[in-house]
């Protein structure tokens, strides 16, 4: 009966602020009732010292102002310690424990008073006052604290009229009853309405608090969403994206103020080779450390990007640049030559440089991105490690280039981009077991354009998937006639550049295209270069797809690229095809020869193939030959053609002279 109501759950967050203002606001009453009551209770001492013996009266007053003083103390203690927000429950519990004593001893005192002859003596008025007193201040907000002061007073004063036996006794104890039983429940309304005031003034605080929070929760979110959308994440610095809007605004500013800007391209040299070798934590240190050495360049302003896996940009903005852009260069490439530690080990890295001036070279963003790219392929032509600006010598091959670009969208869409077809023919019996899909453009005003331009072109007007997808149907349109004169063996390979990785999804695109022409998918294989074999965050995702459905998958120009040995275990693959610089000199030169067989046994081990490339001459193929090469691709066998053409080679019984086992029952057989 005398226990407070049972504690609210401890995740109950209204509830336990609830308990501390019970707690809080009953420590401040008691303070003003204890006082009162030991005011009261010496009082009644001193009114009945007469009629009760004094060492009883003594002894039930030192008791009482002990009580009073200790619950008193408590209550200064639990403010000092915090307790009403650390352990409310605690406070209660105590405030309870404590009117229980002082009940008792109101108790005691009034059994005193009923064993005298003084009945009626005033005295009880003062015990009634101590009661009403006590209920008052203290039933507002904790009910337990009030029947454990008031029950105890109550039964003792009941007890005590009815006792008399008197009609007198019998009334006053019934309205004592009465009176006892109306502040319990008064106090337990009381209660009921201050814990009902104090939940509703929280849950308004909490919900205005939950709504600021949320507010700044959600604001920090999307500052961190902004963030992420803005920065590479490994190094911290601008994206693509993001260095490209920078670049509009300050192209702007620079407009409006009549400034200079400079936008500097910065590629770094060896390092898919420390990325290969040493793995993607050193290349991970290697990038982070290449952005902290570009701030230490910088000044407050500059802005930098990481726009490609190695490469990043820099802005450079002022009123009136006078040579300065020079000077970043070379602090740059000297800050970049350094080496650069990861663990025990030194890496040497190094970079090239290629940069243009606005208003100087070019107005816009495209075009000042399109000189500082040739500035850049310069840079590397003369050795790499070097710096190059944009000049009137590099002019001719930044307008060509524009040109293109700005042509490259009409040429896709009016057929004008062609695909030619060079066979691959097994030495053993000459027939044809192959094609590689080679893009061809003979621009009007420029004639026939370099492939490595038409992609570059297509990467800069993001008309890379358009490019793949041209290449893609003329290889399935090609699949498609050969199986219609009996020649479904042949395989058609189409060339994917590493950029194409990550910007769509080139599995999907190629089962499009297989399920629009009818093709079965292994009828077609792409080849790829070592970079773009191993760069798994952009490739392996699309490449294990692509296996899966059966495209057969080449690694091209093997031997050149950056990549180890150990590293070919990455994917699984059917082909390698060895780069030309390999098999010029294998007929004459006996280290040709040694890597070329080196190859050759690495790919036996791994279950593949080897098509060895630029094959001219008949020694050559003698020589592969007897190292054991089974495929070869070049001039020997044909030049590229073009569709009408490959198949009028093909029906003249050209590379058709004996059926072919399959590379697979060829390594089963051995």
């Amino acid at each position: 009966m005398f226990c407070e109501p049972a504690p609210l759950p401890a995740h109950d967050v209204i509830g336990t602020l609830v308990l501390r203002e019970q707690a809080t606001t009953l420590l401040n009453a008691m303070r003003v009732t204890l006082p009162a009551n030991i005011f009261i209770g010496l009082s009644a001492v001193g009114l009945m010292w007469h009629w009760l013996p004094h060492v009883s009266l003594i002894a039930w007053a030192v008791c009482l102002v002990a009580t009073s003083l200790a619950r008193i103390g408590y209550a200064n203690r639990a403010d000092r310690m915090g307790l009403t927000t650390e352990a409310p429950d605690d406070v209660l519990r105590a405030s309870w424990v404590g009117a229980l004593v002082s009940g008792l001893l109101w108790a005691g005192f009034l059994a005193m008073v009923f064993c005298s002859d003084s009945l009626f003596h005033p005295a009880l008025q003062f015990v009634i006052c101590g009661i009403t007193a006590g209920a008052t201040i203290q039933g507002t907000m904790h009910r337990a604290s009030v029947w454990a002061f008031v029950i105890p007073v109550g039964a003792a004063h009941f007890i005590g009229l009815v006792s008399q036996g008197s009609l007198a006794g019998w009334i006053l104890s019934a309205n004592v009853a009465l009176y006892a039983f109306m502040l319990c429940r008064a106090s337990s309304l009381s209660e009921r309405g201050f814990v009902a005031a104090i939940r509703v003034k929280h849950e308004a605080t909490t919900l205005a608090a939950a709504e600021v929070q949320a507010k700044e929760t959600a604001t920090a979110a999307l500052r961190q969403l902004e963030y992420v959308a803005a920065h590479d994440p490994l190094t911290g610095l601008s994206n693509r994206n993001a260095f490209k809007a920078s670049f509009e605004t300050i192209l702007h500013r620079a407009r409006d103020r009549d400034g200079e800007v400079v936008v500097m391209l910065v590629d770094l040299d060896r390092f898919k080779a420390i990325n290969d070798t040493f793995g993607h934590a050193a290349g991970d240190t290697v990038l982070m450390e290449v952005a902290r050495r570009l701030n230490s360049c910088l000044k407050d302003g500059d802005i930098i990007g990481r726009i490609g896996g190695d490469e990043f940009a820099i802005l450079l903005y002022r009123e009136e640049l006078d040579g300065e852009e020079r000077r970043v260069a070379r602090d740059v490439l000297d800050a970049l030559c350094r080496p650069i530690s990861f663990g025990a080990r030194l890496l040497q890295i190094g970079a090239s440089i290629g940069y243009s001036h606005y208003p100087r070279d070019a107005q816009d963003v495209e075009d000042l991105q399109i000189c500082a790219d040739v500035a850049l392929y310069a840079a590397k032509s003369e050795g790499r490690r070097a710096f190059r600006g944009f000049d009137a010598d590099l002019r001719a091959v930044a307008d060509s280039r524009r040109v293109l670009e700005l042509d490259l969208v009409d040429a896709l869409l009016e057929g004008s981009i062609e695909v030619h077809f060079q066979p691959q023919m097994a030495i053993g019996n000459h027939r044809v077991c192959g094609l590689e899909a080679l893009v061809r453009w003979n621009h009007p005003n420029h004639g026939w354009v370099p492939p490595t331009e038409i992609v570059a072109a297509a990467a800069a007007t993001r008309q890379t998937e358009a490019l793949t997808g041209h290449v893609i149907s003329a290889s399935c349109r090609m699949a498609r006639a050969l199986a219609a004169v009996g020649r479904s063996d042949i395989v058609i390979s189409c060339n994917v550049s590493p950029a194409e990785f990550g910007h769509f999804s080139l599995a999907q695109l190629m089962v499009d295209k297989l399920k629009e022409y009818g093709v079965p998918a292994a009828s077609l294989g792409i080849e790829i270069t070592e970079e773009a074999m191993f760069s798994d965050e952009r490739g392996g995702e699309d490449l294990r797809a692509l296996a899966a459905l059966g495209v057969k998958i080449s690694i091209d120009d093997f031997g050149v690229g950056y990549s180890s040995f150990g590293s070919l275990r990455t994917f699984e693959f059917d082909y390698i095809k060895v780069d030309r610089s390999f098999i010029h000199s294998v007929a004459d030169s006996a280290g040709d020869r040694a890597l070329v067989q080196a190859i050759l046994g690495v790919a036996r081990g791994l279950g593949a193939e080897v098509v060895a490339e630029g094959v001219e001459s008949a020694e050559q193929v003698a020589a592969l030959a007897s190292l054991g090469c089974r495929f070869i691709q070049g001039h020997y066998v044909s030049a590229p053609l073009t569709p009408k053409a490959l198949m009028q080679w093909l029906s003249a019984g050209n590379g058709a002279a004996l059926p072919m086992v399959s590379a697979g029952q060829r390594r089963v057989e051995a």
